[in-house]
């Protein structure tokens, strides 16, 4: 399995709840963002976080797509990759929510 290029969005877009593991923005707030294939040999989406402070990059991969009674999509879930998990063991309980504002 070979990983593809995906264009990283700073850690900074986001806001860290502590308490809850948990990174958390509004789609709005990542700019030209789309969710991208993270292998060339998978369906797997999600997105490449740079982290702020240490320079390195994490996938998180899309876990759940959240939709309203209408059919629209309020939000959604990510979780880190394995090997994003296996390079910083800190990320094993961390989350992402991204909100379709």
């Amino acid at each position: 399995m070979s990983k593809l290029y995906v264009q990283p969005v700073e850690s900074n877009r986001f806001t860290f709840f502590k308490p809850k593991n948990e990174f958390v923005a509004d789609i709005s707030d990542l700019g030209a963002f789309r969710f991208q294939r993270l292998y060339d040999d998978a369906a797997d989406v999600g997105l490449a976080l740079l982290s702020s402070k240490t320079g390195k990059i994490a996938l998180f991969y899309l876990q759940c797509e959240h939709t309203n009674g209408d059919g629209d999509i309020t939000h959604w879930t990510l979780f880190p990759t394995k090997e994003a998990i296996k390079k910083n063991p800190g990320l094993a309980f961390v989350t992402m929510t991204i909100y379709n504002d």
